[in-house]
């Protein structure tokens, strides 16, 4: 059994470092300013062992006071895959969002339609092709060293968007997941992976799980 923690991220440089280490093709390019607001508003979530970073997903902003954001930059080191460390991030992401900016913003992501593996968690948690994202949703792709440069794509990623009653179910499955405080994830060949979340504010304060749980339930929102 290998021990770990999740939190959100309190030093932009912990991240950017975490980033540098190890280039993923499959990550899109982003300016270092949108990584350090996310961290600034806690909404840069890492999970680790000891005092080592081993696994990062962001919130970010596609504009100023748009009423959709992105859920981007997810990157897990290799000795963490297969624990269903991308899922786990899609699901604390979706409940900060609901906790801290309200239900109205929309989740939103872009995968890339080669990567079957993110498609899958992706649509595990409910997330629905977003077909025509707006334009401030494809104001990276001019600087994206992959942009499609002929054909009728757009974006060499595809979009994809969370229905509330999706984003219900997603807050519930991570509510009970982080119920005791402490989460296990198992992986084949692997073990067992123990996360203490007691670090998270959105998996452990109960002001917080109790408004998230009455907009999982239907009860409120």
């Amino acid at each position: 059994m290998q021990l770990g923690w999740l939190r959100a991220a309190s030093q932009p440089e912990e991240v950017l470092s975490f980033y540098r280490s190890a280039p993923d093709p499959f990550l899109l390019p982003r300016p270092e300013r949108d990584f350090r607001l996310a961290v600034e508003r806690g909404q840069h979530f890492i999970v680790g062992r000891g005092p080592r970073i081993e696994a990062a997903a962001g919130v970010f902003d596609y504009g100023h006071d748009l009423p959709f954001v992105e859920l981007s930059e997810t990157r897990v080191s290799d000795p963490l895959r297969g624990f269903g460390l991308q899922r786990l991030f899609l699901l604390v992401r979706v409940a900060s969002v609901v906790a801290f900016q309200g239900p109205g913003v929309l989740c939103t992501c872009a995968v890339d339609p080669g990567n079957t593996r993110s498609l899958a968690n992706v649509e595990s948690v409910g997330f629905r092709p977003w077909n025509a994202p707006p334009p401030e949703a494809l104001a990276s792709c001019p600087e994206c060293p992959r942009r499609p440069v002929s054909g009728h794509r757009r974006c060499c990623c595809d979009f994809y968007a969370l229905p509330v009653e999706q984003a219900r179910g997603a807050v519930g499955a991570f509510l009970a997941q982080t119920a005791g405080g402490v989460l296990t994830l198992s992986a084949r060949l692997k073990g067992t992976l123990k996360l203490d979340c007691s670090s998270c504010l959105v998996a452990t304060d109960s002001e917080v799980r109790s408004a998230l749980g009455e907009f999982a339930s239907g009860s409120s929102w």
